[in-house]
């Protein structure tokens, strides 16, 4: 390979070296090879060049390959899989970074197909890129009026909250400091089972929680701890986050993060926002559309469970979602044995946790912590929904040592690989959460898959349909439109539709829509 450096910055004609570049990067014929695609669609598309042929990318080759990795620089990769490093000076380390990314893409084509990851990258992980591009620049309307208003609300409750911890704690004391609040749990004599290598009473929130059944300090204390960071990380924050020329919050949205395949938000996260508490749901009010427009909010229903079923194959489940059943009923009547109304209400709530928790590979602690259920009680809830559940129990049981004899590697439905080699680690603890992780990696992995497929699916029929709706955020399994009025009907009907039918799998895939004048509002 040779490679050349344009100085682009320090060339005089700027419409020349446009003109220059469009020849090259317009060129249908020319197949392109890049380094972090998405961040080179930011830089040309303002310039009026378009990125056409893009036929490798290094960065999520790299990443499908091995997404534990973590670092995917591309000095660290070329040093990896070519023994290079850089040059000193910025021209020839340029041009030499050019050629190391195509250089590592002869190396990393032949690996994509021995490891079966290359019909991710050509089906879902490549194409996806323009899509991911789109909404980035879209970005999201805020109104940072309301973000004001709830500022102002948080610091009154933040006040009261603070004044009642006083009252209760029987004086003054510095609320956000750890060792302060032990102090004061020390005073007021609580009983706490887990304690500081200095022997001091821990704060964390495993410790407040337990302490929170019996007192009623540490749960004001959660309470002041959760208020203060929604209003430090997300309502203070967010308005010197929106774009001063687009009145916009323009996040990143991530695709080598996640080991999982899941999609990250970060500067700033927008798919983090609690929205447990009424406080959280209320940040959303702030994601408004532009004027003409409607919010549309797409989210598939239970996909992990309906995945669940699909992969398992338990009979049990696949019936119950090819029927339009509610999963979470069926479970509080047959693990907790529920009958009257009353009784299934109660019970589905509970049923609700052990289902997304038994997807999650949870264990008697984490669900008695979640349902309030002693210990004993949660690990007789597990044993009873396995034995329901027969095929899932089969499943869990078996994955583990199928991933060791694949090599420890572990796939979701459409072969996203991922790597796990702590499954064959002598260390109990290690071994125990690598065994979990690639339980519920089928499932998370494939949601994955199809949310990223679904995405293509609607940006393809919204252009096919020339409808004007606007991807713009996605979240986890949930994507947001902005709509114009006058396309409501249409557009949910083709969103809802291309969603549904972006993958088929053994049970149904449903999608709920929700229309609103803010995030909150919109939520189906």
């Amino acid at each position: 390979h040779s490679a050349d450096y344009f100085d682009f910055a320090g060339c005089a004609d700027k419409e020349a070296a446009v003109k220059l570049l469009q020849e090259a990067f317009d060129n249908g014929l020319i197949e392109k090879v890049t380094y972090d695609a998405k961040r080179a669609l930011h830089l040309l598309t303002p310039l009026g060049i378009k990125l056409e042929a893009l036929h490798d990318d290094v960065l999520l080759q790299a990443y499908l390959l091995d997404g534990e990795r973590g670092n995917y620089d591309l000095l660290e990769l070329g040093c990896s899989y070519l023994n290079s490093s850089l040059m000193a000076d910025r021209e020839n380390a340029l041009a030499q970074a050019a050629d190391i990314t195509l250089q590592l893409c002869d190396q990393l084509n032949p690996r994509m197909s021995e490891m079966q990851v290359d019909k991710v990258y050509r089906d879902i992980e490549l194409p996806i890129v323009p899509v991911l591009y789109d909404i980035e620049r879209a970005g999201f309307l805020v109104d940072t009026k309301v973000l004001a208003e709830l500022s102002v609300v948080m610091d009154a409750e933040i006040t009261r909250l603070t004044q009642a911890i006083y009252q209760l704690a029987g004086r003054e004391f510095n609320v956000g400091s750890p060792a302060q609040l032990g102090d004061i749990f020390e005073e007021l004599n609580f009983e706490v089972s887990k304690r500081t290598t200095t022997g001091k009473i821990s704060t964390s929130r495993d410790v407040l929680d337990e302490l929170a059944e019996k007192y009623e300090l540490p749960r004001l204390i959660i309470e002041h701890r959760e208020l203060a960071k929604l209003k430090g990380t997300y309502v203070d924050a967010f308005p010197s986050l929106v774009n001063a020329q687009t009145g916009r919050i323009h996040t990143t949205l991530n695709q080598t993060i996640a080991a999982t395949g899941r999609l990250s938000s970060t500067d700033p996260n927008l798919q983090n926002i609690p929205i447990r508490t009424e406080m959280g749901r209320r940040i959303r009010r702030a994601f408004i559309p532009a004027d003409g427009c409607v919010l549309l909010s797409a989210d598939y229903s239970q996909i992990e469970l309906r995945l669940l079923a699909h992969v398992t194959q338990d009979p049990v489940m696949l019936e119950s979602f090819k029927h339009n059943e509610d999963i979470h009923e069926r479970t509080a009547r047959a693990v907790f044995k529920a009958r009257t109304p009353e009784e299934l209400k109660e019970k589905r709530r509970v049923a609700k946790i052990v289902n997304f928790g038994i997807a999650y590979v949870i264990g008697p602690f984490g669900l008695a912590q979640r349902t309030g259920l002693s210990r004993h009680e949660a690990k007789k809830v597990i044993e009873d929904y396995y034995a329901t559940y027969k095929g899932v129990k089969k499943f869990m049981d078996e994955l583990p040592q199928q991933a060791r004899d694949a090599g420890d590697i572990v796939r979701s439905i459409y072969g996203r690989m991922r790597r796990l080699p702590d499954l064959s680690n002598r260390n109990g603890q290690l071994r125990a959460r690598a065994e979990r992780e690639a339980v519920n990696m089928p499932m998370q992995g494939s949601a994955s898959d199809i949310v990223k497929l679904a995405m293509l699916h609607v940006d393809a029929a919204l252009k096919r349909e020339k409808l004007h709706a606007k991807m713009i955020l996605q979240v986890h399994d949930e994507l947001v439109f902005e709509v114009p009025r006058d396309e409501v009907e249409r557009t949910g009907t083709v969103v809802k539709e291309a969603m549904e039918q972006a993958i088929k799998i053994d049970v149904p895939l449903l999608v709920e829509i929700g229309l609103g004048d803010n995030w909150m509002s919109a939520k189906p």
